[in-house]
């Protein structure tokens, strides 16, 4: 049976490469809070017009409630996190080596393995989400929850499109550019709280063109838009 100090060299370089791994993992995570700063920081890029509503073609709302899905963002999103933590999972799992010694890759792949189905439902429940609106209002089924909103509660309808800066060439730093990080529209209360954001464009298309145009009907407020 091994000693106490035969195995102390060894529990130092663990805690060593702990050590190391932690650092780089707040390096990593105080750079990506600072770019996030910085971008949320910025203005819409290029500035659009101010609060432009969106025109309305007189046409009078359908009478039977309108269905529709998610916009693919809803879904992807999550979905892109739970492959990439389910495949780090698997190379850690079958390559013990990867992270120098089994004793970091296995904690690390049980952890990633943990947190890759979570991943997988958020994208399963936003793939099977119905937003639901009719001249009552709107309800949103995702999975177990369901979110009601009547038209009394609704101040504000906006398409809001949100722009982020970053580099064309992250690996050569190269000139930075401008790109549309999300597309959404958002629902506020009379104070202008935020009752419910969706992505957009919600699916299928002829569907959400007829949702844009019955709004205002049904709502009483104009659906404006901020490119």
């Amino acid at each position: 049976m091994e000693t106490i100090s035969e195995l102390l060299p060894a529990i130092v370089v663990l805690a060593a490469i702990a050590a190391f791994v932690l650092l780089g993992v707040a390096v990593g995570v105080r750079h990506v809070l600072r770019v996030r700063r910085e971008r949320d920081a910025l203005p819409l890029t290029p500035p659009g017009p101010a609060m432009d509503a969106l025109p309305t073609s007189g046409r009078p709302p359908p009478s039977t409630p309108l269905e529709l899905s998610l916009g693919h963002r809803a879904w992807w999103y999550p979905a892109s996190w739970a492959i990439g933590l389910g495949g780090g999972a698997w190379l850690l799992a079958t390559d013990p080596e990867a992270l120098w010694t089994a004793w970091l890759s296995w904690p690390v792949a049980l952890a990633l393995a943990l947190a890759a189905p979570v991943f997988a439902r958020a994208a399963w429940c936003a793939w099977r989400a119905r937003l639901v609106v009719s001249r009552q209002g709107l309800v949103l089924h995702r999975c177990s929850h369901e979110t009601s909103i009547s038209w009394k509660q609704v101040g504000g309808l906006l398409l809001l499109t949100t722009w982020r800066k970053g580099k064309e060439s992250l690996a050569t730093g190269a000139r930075t550019v401008t790109y549309v990080e999300r597309r959404s529209l958002r629902i506020t209360d009379h104070q202008g709280r935020l009752l419910l954001e969706v992505d957009a464009p919600l699916r299928p298309p002829e569907r959400y063109a007829t949702l844009l145009d019955a709004l205002p009907a049904w709502s009483g407020v104009p659906v404006r838009r901020h490119e």
